[in-house]
């Protein structure tokens, strides 16, 4: 069995050269001392028979010192051949260990290449060093050889997925790279391709030369086509052309074609790489992109105002992108005086106008919101200046600039027309005024000496004893009287109505108070004629939403008619009300309208002849289908000769929530101190509710301020600073919740915090918990409690009141008592016009009572509709 050799590799040399020398030494040493033995017994043969043989003492002296030198000689050899051979295997062995530690060198730099290369390596198994670095290297290479394995794969499939056509060309032209984008791109697989120098089979020929001839030119020197022109190409930077690639069945496809060397870290040129994108959907969307661009420029062009785009940066620079041809239709001038001046429409702008339009330009980039404004501008045409309307709609860009999209509109023609229309306008007002004006003196002048006819007619009859002729003729002096006074009222509501002056006022009421102010006005008629007379309802909610007064007019008038063509039988109003919506009727026994008649019924002055016989002017049904119109409605008539009526109309009536508060809480008091009075801000999205409450805070002495929603209270808050707010929570958008979080978010920043009290109709679905856990102070339900409202704002506001108003007092109401003891004649005219429901008529009678106190009270109980109360007191 051989033994591994263990040591360095300068000492395995050396034994081995020793052990080889030793050996060649003993033989020759074996050999020498055989030649000595056989010729000392030669010697001693010879010296044993030299007498007989006659060989003389000095020839056997000779012989045996020439054998003592033969073997001097031959030990003398021996220890030379041991010293050389020693020589030679340390310099054999120091050459074998230099080469042995070179290669050490290497093998620790090819996986250590950082580390630097020394030769000084300890003395000792070298070997065992070799074929440990040895068996790393080939680890490490294996490795090496596994990642670059799957580089190659991820190189390919990366190669393989592009779009695009990749295309490698070697040093000496042919095509070495062939990836899957062109073999889709021209047909030909790498298989066909590779190896080949010719482009000519996926390139026009003709573009190759065109390609070689630009390169000539460009580097003033011949380039030939095909190959050469690629590589020439190829070295210069970032070269790139459009051009065509060849599918192998004739078809060509356009691409923007990319070509550069492909060298290694070191420079050494490996050969030219060719990318190739296709173009054709690019290609296309240019087209289409062109195409929309031409049908857009036509129709900008077409269009009779000024489209166009300019940009300002924060330093005042100004540019135009984009102008349309209309600017020198509008300016006379082209649009490239903008290239010499930017700020040229800005200085046509004329000087009064201009820092309104600067100051919307500004707001409006602050903001980042589009501007429209109006005003005047210089042409190059002398002195011409034109309305102009500018739109313009900014966007900001990154570089800080801002891009406005603007509109200019020639707007002098619709200016002028403006401007006629407004003389026309005030002449027609000034006509209306005047017939007004002319109206009012007239109805005042007719009034007054009518009711001194009346009065005293009235009075004359009263007088005991008058014959019964003369009691005839004054009672149609006093019915003639009321008459003219009715038409003259007719009259005056017509002429409010033409004028655009019968104003709607919508506001909550109860229906039911309406229908009963109606049987309590109607009753007394009823009954002196011995007439049936009820007031049917049905569905009505508690509350809606309408124009009171309006409606009890438009019944007035129709059962004031009623009454007077029927003369037995019944009259009878209905009502009745569903999803917001309610439909009005009044319906009699009288003799009914003949069907030729009906035409023009609802027309001014058309009267039907049973009306005409009656001494009826014809305006009290034109005036209620007018009202009904006005209230959103329209009324219409059934009805046959000898049949009765039926007036009917339909009227949106919403219902809505109670008013704001609750019945029998009229007694206000009054804020104590002169300093100035809090302000307290109302938030609600119902108009009806906002008037109440404002009015109710504004008799107590507060400021009032209000909001129609939350984002406009929070608004309010933050320019008003106000000292309370009253914060309905269910709004729409931004409701009472999200608009008290966001004042206390705000409020976190600032000392102060200001006392919010939430408004609810609701008592189910909060609670004062959660009202306070949402940053609001208090709570109050609808309808409020007034008296549990002002103690909530005394407390959180930590005023005073002044004193305590009578109950009634705050809507002017008085004591009565003393209307019925007037001028019996004025009681008889004044009841005649409340049961008519002209309160105006009404109202202008009380000049006529001597005494403030009672006039006043009358007249608020006329403003409140409290009729039934003022009839009770006629008698």
């Amino acid at each position: 069995m051989l033994l591994r050799p263990r040591g360095s590799i300068a000492s395995q040399v050396r034994v081995g050269l020793l052990v080889i020398a030793s050996m060649a030494i003993a033989g020759s040493l074996a050999v020498l001392g055989l030649a000595i033995a056989t010729e000392g017994k030669a010697l001693r043969l010879l010296m044993g028979h030299a007498g007989s043989l006659g060989v003389p003492e000095a020839q056997i002296a000779a012989l045996r010192s020439q054998g003592r030198l033969s073997l001097a000689l031959g030990l003398a050899l021996a220890v030379l051949t041991l010293v050389v051979t020693v020589a030679f295997s340390n310099l054999i062995a120091y050459r074998v260990r230099r080469g042995v530690q070179k290669l050490l060198t290497q093998l620790r730099a090819v996986h250590t290449p950082d580390v630097p290369p020394s030769e000084d390596l300890p003395e000792g198994d070298e070997l065992a060093l070799v074929r440990r670095e040895l068996g790393r290297t080939l680890r490490q290479n294996q490795v090496l050889l596994q990642t670059v394995r799957q580089q190659q794969a991820f190189q390919r499939a990366v190669l393989d997925g592009a779009s695009a056509a990749i295309i490698g060309l070697d040093p000496d032209g042919r095509v070495n790279l062939w990836n899957r984008g062109a073999e889709r791109m021209t047909g030909f697989t790498a298989e066909e391709i590779v190896g080949r120098g010719d482009p000519a089979w996926w390139r026009l020929s003709e573009e190759l030369e065109h390609l070689a001839a630009e390169l000539s030119a460009q580097l003033g020197r011949p380039v030939e086509p095909g190959i050469p022109a690629v590589q020439e190409a190829a070295a210069l930077p970032g070269f790139s052309s459009e051009c065509h690639y060849r599918h192998r069945d004739g078809h060509l496809t356009e691409v923007l074609l990319g070509i550069s060397q492909v060298r290694t870290p070191e420079g050494e040129f490996l050969g030219t790489m060719g990318v190739a994108q296709d173009l054709s959907r690019i290609k296309a969307l240019e087209s289409e992109l062109t195409s929309s661009e031409a049908r857009y420029r036509s129709l900008v062009d077409r269009l009779p105002d000024v489209v166009y785009q300019t940009r300002v940066w924060p330093d005042g620079r100004r540019a135009w992108p984009f102008c349309s041809a209309q600017f020198e239709a509008f300016y006379g001038a082209p649009p490239s005086v903008l290239e010499a001046n930017p700020a040229y429409s800005l200085d046509k702008v004329h000087p009064d106008d201009r820092p309104g339009y600067l100051a919307a330009l500004t707001e409006a980039a602050a903001q980042l919101s589009p501007v429209t404004w109006e005003g005047r501008s210089y042409t190059e045409r002398p002195g011409e200046i034109k309305w102009v309307r500018v739109r313009r709609s900014p966007t900001r860009l990154e570089d800080g600039s801002i891009l406005w999209d603007g509109l200019l509109e020639d707007i002098t023609k619709l200016k002028e027309a403006e401007e006629r229309l407004r003389a026309s306008e005030a002449r027609a007002l000034e006509a209306s005024r005047a017939k007004s004006v002319f109206l009012a003196n007239m109805s005042h002048e007719l009034r007054t000496p009518l009711s001194v006819i009346l009065g005293y007619a009235s009075l004359l009859a009263r007088t005991p004893g008058r014959p019964a002729a003369e009691q005839g003729q004054l009672l149609r002096i006093q019915q003639a009287g009321e008459h003219l006074l009715s038409l003259i009222n007719d009259v005056l509501s017509l002429t409010k109505i033409e004028a655009g002056r019968s104003e709607v006022k919508l506001e909550p009421f109860e229906p039911e108070r309406l229908f009963s102010e109606l049987e309590g006005l109607f009753h007394l008629t009823a009954t002196q004629k011995g007439l049936r007379f009820s007031v049917d309802r049905l569905g009505f909610p508690p509350y809606v939403n309408g124009d009171k007064a309006k409606i009890r007019q438009i019944f007035v008038n129709l059962l004031g008619n009623a009454f007077k063509f029927t003369k037995a039988g019944h009259v009878t109003a209905r009502a009745a009300w569903a999803e917001g919506s309610a439909v009005f009727a009044v319906e009699d026994s009288g003799p009914g309208i003949p069907v030729e008649d009906q035409a023009g019924l609802f027309t001014a002055f058309q009267e039907t002849r049973r009306g005409a016989a009656l001494g009826g002017a014809g305006l009290g049904l034109h005036i209620s289908g007018a009202l009904a119109e006005s209230l959103g409605g329209r009324m219409s008539l059934q009805s046959a000769e000898g049949r009765g009526c039926v007036f009917t109309f339909t009227l949106p009536l919403p219902e809505i929530e109670g008013p704001m508060v609750g019945p029998g809480e009229h007694a206000l008091p009054r804020l104590a101190g002169s300093g100035e009075a809090p302000r307290i801000l109302v938030v609600d999205d119902s108009e009806g509710n906002r008037e109440i409450l404002s009015e109710i805070l504004l008799q107590v002495g507060f400021r009032v301020e209000t909001a129609a929603s939350g984002l406009e209270g929070v608004e309010k808050w933050r320019n008003l600073r106000p000292d309370l707010i009253l914060m309905d929570l269910r709004m729409e958008e931004v409701d009472g919740f999200e608009a008290v979080r966001r004042i206390r978010r705000r409020e976190e920043a600032m000392a102060t915090r200001v006392p919010v009290i939430a408004v609810s109709a609701s008592v189910f679905d909060v609670t004062r918990e959660m009202i306070v856990e949402h940053g609001f102070d208090d709570f109050l339900t609808k309808p409020l409690d007034l008296n549990r409202m002002l103690d909530l704002v005394r407390a959180l506001l930590g005023v005073s009141w002044e004193r305590e108003a009578a109950p009634g007092a705050a809507q002017g109401m008085g004591d009565i008592t003393a209307l019925g003891a007037q001028d019996p004649a004025w009681l008889e005219r004044f009841a005649a016009q409340v049961k008519m429901g002209d309160l105006d008529a009404a109202d202008a009678l009380l000049a006529e009572l001597p005494e403030a106190g009672l006039r006043e009270a009358v007249r608020g109980r006329l403003r409140a509709y409290r009729l039934q109360d003022l009839l009770e007191h006629l008698g």
